[in-house]
């Protein structure tokens, strides 16, 4: 996570400690972090959003502690989440956007 100017809003270590935390926990941490630092809006970053779902409840998490997901930066988003983010608030930016998955 980072901040506006691009610095990381992350203390060096917090990445280890999420080794043995759950979602919910590392959630929390993360949040606490930020709200220290007088942050209350982020944006998320994701290599791939499908249905959208897991990042809907991280924004949900998120806001249970106060702070806000406006945005969801990706490399690839397919129609349905971005929808389903939409619907939720979240803007999405993506490099390459699929109207739908094809399996082969």
């Amino acid at each position: 996570m980072y901040d506006q100017a691009g610095k990381s809003t992350l203390r060096p270590r917090l990445h280890g400690k999420f080794n043995h935390l759950a979602p919910d926990d590392m959630v929390a941490s993360i949040a606490a972090d930020l709200t220290k630092k007088g942050i209350s809006q982020i944006a998320l970053a994701d290599d791939v959003i499908f249905s959208g779902g897991s990042i809907v409840k991280t924004a949900e998490n998120f806001a249970k502690h106060g702070i806000i997901v406006t945005d969801v930066i990706s490399c690839v988003a397919i129609e349905d989440g971005v929808k389903a983010l939409a619907a939720a608030g979240i803007r999405v930016d993506s490099v390459r956007r699929y109207n739908d998955v094809v399996d082969q």
